[in-house]
């Protein structure tokens, strides 16, 4: 993209009368409008409302885009020097910056190779920025950024507000793993004396007036589950998905008129004890909380299934394999399996040479582990990484952590 001005064909006379010339005018401006509107809409990202607000940390995600030239466009992360990368130009610093700053920045950077380069930066993705977040029946449930001073009746504000089916009188507030009751038709009646200061990582949940149950945390698919009658604690989670690898099933609690219930799924289905499937209420919200010590190794080693991890002294995966007892026969070190799970994003298995690691040492086999991973030790012939991945879904992850010897993936000797 050149940026020359345009400049009138040839022949052209520029001989117009004024009327002419005013149509001519109205009509040039709907059509640049209605162009600006289609580059908009198919080629160019959006860049957020709040974006002149924003400014970047170490971690963040953005993506860059030069229009006309798409060996510059990329996405990029704040490294902990707080500068990005680009081709030929190097690293940027904009920790600090505004979303207008870093373009210009940017812009500038890239005007030794690019004339008139066309640069937009959009906000992609954020770092570990302190947050509070709405779920339920709100008009626009998420996170929002915190900040000192916010109040239960300020983010409920900023998410558009109840729904129609929310129940107010038995909303909560969820800080860490405990829940506080808040009547939210009273506070939005005019009693501020329940209007509470909210701190980073706090949650406002707005429960269903309806029969559904919501489920939070670490499931493939958070959100509402329309109860069946008799409806179970495993049935749900079931409908939600199953749990994501990063779950910790044995820590599940139910908020129940803002009581926790705590059913012991490790009694259920280690022991057979029916009783702690808990039967669900409408209005119940199932947590299923994050492991924070835990890692799993699975597949051709001596002892596989769950051992615990100390976030102090971080292991590697040669590490948590010699705490399973090494690999056993018949095992494929050359194709060991890291599996690793961002968010609610699939599961994404890295290949890992431990062969090779063992004899002329390499990266890879060195990478910390963290809580939730899961290393699994093929056989031969290997085992395919859908194969895994569908084992390690839903329901069947329970076994995995719970049952000794019970996954086709674990014990086989």
């Amino acid at each position: 993209m050149t940026g020359r001005p345009h400049k009138p064909r040839a022949g052209w006379t520029g001989v117009i009368d004024i009327d002419a010339k005013g149509a001519w005018a109205r009509a040039m401006r709907v059509t640049a409008a209605f162009l600006i509107l289609a580059l908009g809409a198919v080629s160019l990202p959006r860049v957020p409302a709040a974006a002149q607000e924003y400014t970047a940390r170490i971690g963040d995600v953005l993506d860059i885009v030069v229009v006309g030239e798409p060996d510059f466009s990329r996405t990029v992360t704040v490294s902990q020097e707080g500068s990005i990368f680009l081709p030929l130009v190097g690293n940027i610093g904009v920790q600090g910056l505004t979303i207008q700053q870093i373009t210009s920045k940017v812009a500038q950077a890239l005007s030794q190779y690019v004339r008139e380069p066309k640069v937009l930066v959009t906000f992609r993705q954020s770092s570990q920025r302190d947050q509070v977040f709405v779920l339920g029946q709100v008009l626009h449930p998420g996170p929002f950024e915190w900040r000192q001073g916010i109040t239960v009746l300020e983010l409920l504000a900023l998410s558009g507000g109840a729904t129609d089916r929310a129940a107010l009188r038995r909303a909560l507030v969820m800080r860490k793993s405990v829940a506080t009751p808040v009547d939210l038709e009273k506070l939005m009646g005019g009693d501020v004396s329940l209007n509470a200061t909210l701190s980073p990582g706090d949650v406002l949940v707005v429960p269903d007036n309806t029969g559904r149950v919501l489920v939070v945390g670490e499931v493939t698919k958070p959100g509402y589950v329309t109860l069946a009658p008799d409806a179970k604690i495993l049935d749900v989670i079931t409908l939600a998905g199953g749990p994501t690898l990063s779950a910790a099933p044995e820590r599940i609690s139910i908020l129940r008129e803002g009581k926790p219930v705590h059913p012991n799924l490790e009694a259920l289905l280690r022991d057979g004890k029916l009783d702690e499937n808990v039967v669900m209420q409408p209005g119940d919200i199932v947590d299923v909380p994050t492991t924070d010590r835990r890692v799993l190794v699975l597949g051709r080693v001596v002892k596989p299934g769950p051992y615990v991890i100390n976030p102090d002294f971080p292991m590697s995966i040669l590490d948590v394999i010699a705490q399973a007892g090494g690999p056993a026969d018949n095992s494929k070190l050359n194709t060991v399996y890291l599996i690793r799970q961002s968010g609610t994003a699939a599961p994404v298995a890295t290949e890992i040479d431990m062969w090779k690691y063992l004899h002329h040492g390499g990266a890879n086999a060195d990478l910390r582990l963290r809580p939730g991973d899961v290393i699994f030790v093929p056989t031969s012939p290997i085992v395919g990484v859908s194969q895994i991945l569908s084992a390690l879904s839903g329901l069947a992850y329970f076994s995995t952590i719970f049952l000794p010897c019970g996954s086709v993936l674990g014990c086989t000797h």
